[in-house]
């Protein structure tokens, strides 16, 4: 019963379908080693049929029905041997059928390329800050067909080495991502940065989450900086010109950053804000009422370490009151 288990593994393994080259190659790599698959399971028929021989020998009744398992197993060992011939004959028809299919693919894939460059242009017509929505729309649509475009010559080149042939030069795709990712720093980040400025400043204070927009306007500020360097070298003004202004936002409202990590610390209480209007002298309470918009128009910043001062005191408060609930 277990050589039975053992060679159902293998003719399980051997039928696996192959609509793919990958699988092709996999299979054609598994039936080259079905020796040293098949090694363990000779010696154990032949130590099977030593047993049953012994009881021959001494004349031992068997059933029936382990007497033709007897000879099934035994017959095992051909029948992959048999079956193996057979996908080896079976292969070459099939990998030259995929061989074609995957001439035709590159064929089209050339297109594809040539379609994406003239897309890629056309990016330098973009040029209107209004119509920020639909232009980063686009882009992620243009994004998307290069990532794909990516994946499949990484794919088809992989597929020439199965089929042990020379690789086809995509250099022009790496090249047309390096072109395209300026547009992208740009627009998405003009969109990005756009919506999240004007959710931070309208939302209440109290439910920013002050870890998520120290980490983005460092995303925005780096992006950004990048699409500026672009645009200025390659002399695209009206481009050169959005990106300056989105930095500018962006560096206006970096400064506020310090004050909203340390003002949206988990520590901060009631007694914390009433210490920070008194010291100031500004009203923050009831704090739940303030938008961003509002606490940042006070202008706080400018005294940062009165604020950082308190802030770390209720922090530290914050850990000790952990550790008394624990």
């Amino acid at each position: 019963h277990y050589l039975q288990d053992q060679f159902k593994v293998v003719t399980q393994n051997l039928s696996k379908p192959q609509d793919n080259i990958e699988k092709l190659a996999e299979l054609e790599e598994y039936v080259n080693s079905i020796d040293n698959t098949l090694q363990p399971l000779v010696t154990g028929i032949e130590d099977m049929m030593k047993y049953y021989n012994m009881l021959d020998e001494y004349k031992h009744k068997v059933d029936v029905d382990k007497f033709a398992e007897k000879w099934n197993v035994f017959g095992l060992h051909k029948q992959i041997k048999q079956t193996c011939d057979t996908i080896k004959e079976k292969n070459v028809a099939v990998k030259r059928r995929f061989h074609e299919d995957m001439r035709g693919e590159q064929n089209q894939f050339t297109r594809t390329i040539i379609e994406l460059t003239a897309s890629v242009e056309a990016l330098v017509d973009k040029k209107d800050l209004a119509d920020v929505i639909a232009t980063a729309e686009h882009i992620k649509g243009v994004e998307a067909s290069l990532n794909e475009a990516v994946e499949a010559a990484k794919l088809y080149n992989s597929r020439e080495t199965l089929f042990e042939q020379d690789l086809t030069d995509y250099d022009d795709v790496g090249r047309l991502v390096k072109q395209f990712e300026p547009f992208l720093y740009l627009w998405q980040t003009a969109k990005d940065w756009g919506q999240d400025r004007d959710t931070w400043m309208t939302s209440k204070f109290v439910d920013l989450n002050a870890n998520e927009i120290e980490n983005k306007v460092d995303k925005y500020n780096v992006a950004i900086n990048k699409a500026c360097k672009y645009f200025a070298k390659a002399d695209m003004p009206e481009q050169s010109d959005i990106a300056q202004a989105i930095k500018q936002q962006i560096m206006a409202f970096m400064p506020e950053v310090p004050l909203i990590v340390t003002l949206r610390n988990p520590g901060m209480r009631d007694r914390h804000w009433e210490e920070i209007s008194r010291q100031l002298k500004v009203t923050l309470t009831p704090i739940d009422d303030f938008t961003t918009a509002q606490i940042l128009e006070m202008d706080l910043k400018e005294e940062i370490k009165t604020v950082e001062k308190i802030g770390e005191s209720a922090a530290k408060e914050y850990q000790i009151e952990n550790a008394l609930d624990k």
